[in-house]
């Protein structure tokens, strides 16, 4: 009878432990130090604006729509006074609608607080307050707080429709805060 340990047993190959320890783990991933995500993300949407960049269940994106959906939100959210320095709080379901309202935060130059709809009001009251947000986009109206004294953008109001669609210039630097959690 041969005796081992399991710890002593290799279920994997040499080269498949490398591949699972070190080369998926490779920190050392060069990117534009000098640009934003929005600007990544810009580029990306003027390389294939016809391709699918958000699909959930039905719902699908085109990396354009999603491009131009996230200006209008983004020139909407300047006019009510979001820019840099400034925290725009979230509260959707897990959406397209919700990574509009990201892109749009983002390329105003705000950052985001993400908040759940599914956490008690006290939480989410206190997330706002703690925050400092000034703005908070809500998706369904009877997620809107009661003690919440901020403007608040409704989705399903879908008010920045109306604003141009165009590339905003950028607003935000590569060091400044995108989002708070």
């Amino acid at each position: 009878m041969l005796k081992i340990k399991l710890s002593e047993i290799s279920f994997i190959s040499k080269t498949e432990e490398q591949q699972l320890l070190v080369d998926f783990n490779n920190r050392n991933v060069k990117y534009p130090r000098d640009k934003t995500i929005v600007d990544l993300f810009q580029e990306q949407a003027a390389k294939a604006p016809d391709r699918i960049a958000v699909t959930t269940g039905k719902d699908m994106l085109s990396y354009g729509e999603l491009n131009r959906q996230s200006n209008q939100v983004a020139s909407f959210l300047k006019k009510q006074g979001a820019g840099r320095e400034q925290i725009v709080a979230l509260l959707a379901d897990r959406s397209p609608e919700m990574i509009v309202s990201i892109l749009g935060v983002l390329k105003a130059g705000a950052a985001y607080l993400p908040i759940d709809p599914d956490y008690p009001e006290e939480r989410i009251s206190y997330m706002l307050e703690d925050s400092g947000a000034g703005s908070l986009i809500v998706q369904h109206p009877e997620d809107v707080p009661a003690r919440y004294s901020g403007r608040v953008i409704s989705l399903w109001e879908r008010e920045w429709e109306k604003e141009d669609s165009s590339d905003l210039e950028g607003e935000a630097c590569p060091d400044d805060l995108a989002y708070i959690i």
